[in-house]
């Protein structure tokens, strides 16, 4: 049983820091491209985008098979 925990934390922990990782990313991107921006529905469809896709893209794994 503590192994299947000690794997579940390991899980978690590689999640946080994908999806840090991608959070930070897109809010630099925000910082450059959105920030001076004076339409606010462009900037919060921006900032609702970005927090389902950095929750929801480290969930997805891709195959890599070997040459």
């Amino acid at each position: 049983m503590e192994n299947l925990t000690a794997f579940a934390d390991y899980l978690l922990t590689i999640y946080l820091l994908r999806s840090s990782l991608i959070l930070f990313i897109l809010m630099v991107l925000y910082y450059f491209i959105f920030s001076k921006e004076v339409s606010f529905l462009n900037n919060r469809v921006y900032l609702i985008a970005t927090i389902m896709f950095t929750l929801v893209v480290p969930l997805i794994e891709l195959p890599i098979y070997p040459v």
